[in-house]
């Protein structure tokens, strides 16, 4: 089970994420929408702030620290299907989730690997895939 504090974390991750290529897709906000609510967190909040997203300052923008690197490997999978169901790996989505894998000292090679297969998943319905998070909510 996760703390309180990882799911935050968890969550305000990819909401950075989900805005750092300047837009935030329908398939975003709708898996950010599930992804919250599997950590527990109200859906209409998880919408609300999805739809607010662009125009929110307030969200720190630090790499999320998690507890455990089971945590960060979830996290980081789930990042990946995120900042790639567009088919594009921006710059900056690049960068962060680099910049967070570092943090929680997961290995370069595993989440490069992991970018490669999901780059060619078919994206047309993100949603019916299944989210890193959801084992670590069981």
């Amino acid at each position: 089970m996760l703390t309180l504090l990882d799911r935050s974390n968890y969550l305000r991750g990819l909401f950075v994420l989900s805005r750092l290529d300047q837009t935030v897709s329908d398939y975003e906000k709708k898996a950010l929408v599930k992804i919250g609510s599997l950590l527990g967190f109200q859906a209409q909040f998880c919408a609300n702030a999805a739809e607010e997203l662009a125009a929110n300052n307030n969200i720190s923008e630090r790499p999320p620290v998690f507890s455990n690197q089971e945590t960060g490997l979830a996290f980081t999978e789930d990042a990946l299907k995120l900042a790639l169901s567009d088919r594009r790996f921006h710059i900056r989505e690049y960068r962060w989730i680099s910049d967070i894998a570092m943090v929680n000292k997961i290995k370069k090679s595993y989440w490069t690997k992991r970018a490669h297969i999901y780059r060619f998943m078919n994206w047309k319905d993100l949603l019916s895939y299944d989210f890193a998070v959801e084992r670590l909510m069981q």
